[in-house]
């Protein structure tokens, strides 16, 4: 298992299949970047202290997602991506910045993902760690008024990251969730 701190995540990449078709953590690093800059422009981040906000994001696989899904929201199997977001209460860290959460995504159900979608493997994931970080920030996808927002703010950070339109691909059925 391998960690990484570079601002503003932290990597854990427990599962070193992550590695194997690219580098990946510079584009996890890269992702988060660019949705907690959009963030301190267009949406939640509001306090200085939001400004330098951390987040934790673990390269994991199906099996740790999986236990995760079951034990905190009461699913079966893996899912692509979780999210844990921390109360704003929590802690600051002596640097300063608040602390938003955590992202765990699995390995398997990612590579199947973006092989049946036609997908850059780097640009599913980078898409995955902007959907969970909005997570983080607040936003949902429970009604279709706020799916709508939320995939609206992934549109326009995965086009400063270069990435075309996610959802204009059809549905997977490597995740179960």
């Amino acid at each position: 298992m391998s960690t990484h701190c570079l601002e503003p995540a932290t990597i854990v990449c427990e599962d070193e299949r992550w590695n194997t078709l690219s580098p990946i953590e510079g584009k996890v690093q890269e992702a988060a970047q660019t949705t907690l800059a959009y963030h301190a422009i267009h949406g939640r981040l509001q306090s200085p202290k939001d400004l330098n906000a951390h987040i934790t994001i673990t390269l994991a696989d199906n099996a740790t997602v999986a236990e995760l899904n079951h034990q905190w929201r009461g699913k079966t199997g893996p899912t692509n991506v979780l999210s844990f977001p921390i109360d704003a209460s929590y802690p600051t860290p002596a640097e300063g910045g608040r602390t938003l959460g955590d992202i765990i995504l699995a390995y398997e159900t990612v590579l199947c993902e973006s092989e049946e979608q036609g997908k850059r493997f780097d640009d599913h994931v980078m898409h995955l760690v902007v959907h969970g970080i909005l997570h983080l920030l607040g936003y949902d996808h429970k009604t279709e008024h706020d799916a709508e927002e939320m995939e609206e703010h992934e549109r326009r950070i995965l086009a400063q990251l270069g990435l075309s339109d996610p959802y204009n691909t059809p549905h997977s059925e490597c995740d179960s969730q």
